[in-house]
This record gives C-alpha cells, sequence and structure tokens, in this order.
C-alpha cells in the first residue's frame, strides 16, 4: 500500500519549487549580493525567462502568505487551545479518581503519591498488590457509596462532554487516541441510559475505570498506548 505524502511535505515542496520558478523566471538582473559569488554562475545556468512561470509562481507564494496568516496560524492555535484544554480535563478526571480509589481502599499513606499513580504502571502494581485486595476495596468502597459512585460518574461525564467537544472541533492525528474517545463518550451515554440494577452499574463502571487506568481490557490484552499519553 503507498503511503500518503503529508500535506505540509507538500506545501513545502511546492513552495521550494515556487521560489525556483520565480528566481529561474525572472528577467530581473542578479541580486547584487550574489554578484561576484559563487552562486552567480548556477544561478544564470539556471535562468529561464518565462513571464508565465513567473506570474504562477508568484501568484501561489502569495495565495501561500495569505492562507498562512488567515487560515493556517489563526486554526492552528484554536487547535492548541482546545488540547490544551482537554488535556487538562483529562488529567482532573484521573486525579480526582485516583483520590476516591484511595479512600476506598484505606490508604491514607498512598494519598501523596496520587500523582505518581497516573502512571499505568505504577497504578496496576498498586492496586494489584495483595492479590487485587485493593481495587476489590475500591469495588466495594462504590457498591457501598452512592455518592462516591455518583462523584466519580460526573467526573467522567465532564470528561465525555469536553471530548464529544473536541471531537467536532479537531482531527486526531492518532487513530487510537480518537477510537478510545470515541469509545469513552460511548460508554457515557450508555451508562446514563442503561436499566441495569445497582450492582452491574458498579461492576460495569469498574471494568471500565480499570482499563482507562492501566490501559489494559480483557478482550484485547495489554494497549501499546497508556493512558497518561492519551492526550489529542
Amino acid at each position: 500500500m503507498r503511503q500518503k505524502i503529508p500535506p505540509k511535505v507538500m506545501f513545502l515542496a511546492l513552495a521550494l519549487a515556487a521560489i525556483w520558478g520565480t528566481v529561474a523566471s525572472s528577467n530581473e538582473p542578479i541580486f547584487p549580493l550574489f554578484r561576484g559569488s559563487r552562486l552567480e554562475p548556477l544561478l544564470y545556468s539556471l535562468a529561464y525567462p518565462n513571464s508565465i512561470i513567473f506570474n504562477l509562481s508568484i501568484g501561489y507564494l502569495v495565495s501561500l502568505i495569505f492562507w498562512l496568516l488567515i487560515v493556517y496560524l489563526p486554526e492552528r492555535k484554536r487547535r492548541h487551545v482546545l488540547r490544551v484544554n482537554l488535556s487538562g480535563r483529562y488529567n482532573d478526571f484521573r486525579h480526582e479518581a485516583i483520590a476516591i480509589f484511595l479512600v476506598g481502599c484505606k490508604d491514607t499513606e498512598g494519598l501523596s503519591l496520587s500523582r505518581v499513580l497516573s502512571h499505568h504502571v505504577t497504578f496496576r502494581q498498586f492496586f494489584e498488590a495483595q492479590n487485587s485486595s485493593r481495587w476489590h476495596d475500591v469495588v466495594n468502597y462504590l457498591q457501598n457509596n452512592p455518592q462516591r459512585l455518583d462523584d466519580v460518574v460526573f467526573e467522567l461525564q465532564m470528561l465525555a462532554e469536553e471530548v464529544a467537544y473536541v471531537l467536532t472541533k479537531v482531527d486526531f492525528e492518532d487513530p487510537e487516541v480518537h477510537a478510545f474517545f470515541k469509545r469513552l463518550c460511548n460508554y457515557v451515554y450508555r451508562l446514563k441510559s442503561s436499566s441495569d440494577d445497582y450492582h452491574h452499574r458498579v461492576k460495569h463502571l469498574t471494568r471500565f475505570l480499570w482499563e482507562i487506568f492501566t490501559a489494559w481490557n480483557p478482550s484485547e490484552g495489554q494497549s501499546d498506548l497508556a493512558p497518561e499519553k492519551r492526550t489529542p
């Protein structure tokens, strides 16, 4: 399968061709800076005065400059702001959820490690210790504390709303990141409209949370994309 040429590479190649076309097809004398230099013979050998090529090259360069100023740079700034906001919202969700998990497993000393546990390897090692008793404690805690479960769902819904907005505004370069966030939005939608009882709701939610924080699920195994890198 032939690999597509990135648009940026094409624009750069065309810009270089247009610059060469402008210089080579111009009827103007060589710029004083290059007179008497080693480039002067080369420039004379490339000279091919042609008004059509000159006008086309100048037209492309002028259009490119206007496109950069009016379209590309403002769009790039807008996308950067959206990505930064989504990344911040995603990190806030993970830190808030981990704080609830640590309360659930009654590990007060781990509260100071909430930032460290944001890494999927550290998170899995911590909650799988002692035959996964810590994660079972988290599940039981959410089972017995509907308010804390609602807090986790609220954080997840806020993240999903931010993701849903960004998905309509930004093209994700990594298809795996895009697929993950689409799956997150779909899951939150099903969670809100689900008719399952409370027990099954907690079971499905904690299974999905485990996938988010450990980059692992039973059907696909370990993902190559770490949760801390799931940013657009």
